[in-house]
């Protein structure tokens, strides 16, 4: 995935991107497997993506809320309605990227925290 670190403003390191449609129990439930995630492995570099469109004091107050273990965009500018990230419908959505910008999973919709684990482990070059 050429330009990931350009595109989102953020460092080249083995990352775990999760874009959310809205602020939604399934987002936030990929979020909690992410936050222990990110626990258990420094080097993870965390990044959602909320596409709600709510006004911009509202959109940062619910970001800082959600205490991402990492960095939190809106969605505007960063070519979510076309491939290769998009189009995002109404579900998360989740990549494993790694620190060469490679997209080495795609998961859609809630996974089991075994499956995210497993996928997490991979991406930082475990079995």
């Amino acid at each position: 995935m050429p330009n990931f670190a350009l595109q989102f403003g953020v460092q080249e390191a083995p990352t775990v991107l999760l874009i959310a449609p809205s602020w939604s129990d399934r987002g936030l439930a990929m979020l909690e497997l992410i936050r222990r995630a990110k626990t258990e492995h420094d080097e993870l570099q965390v990044v959602m993506v909320v596409m709600d469109d709510l006004p911009v004091k509202a959109w940062n107050v619910a970001a800082k809320a959600l205490k991402v273990p990492g960095i939190t965009r809106r969605s505007q500018g960063l070519g979510l309605e076309r491939k290769p990230l998009g189009p995002i419908r109404e579900v998360p959505v989740v990549y494993w990227i790694t620190k060469d910008q490679q997209v080495v999973q795609r998961a859609v919709g809630y996974i089991t925290a075994e499956l995210f684990d497993a996928q997490t482990r991979r991406l930082l070059g475990g079995t």
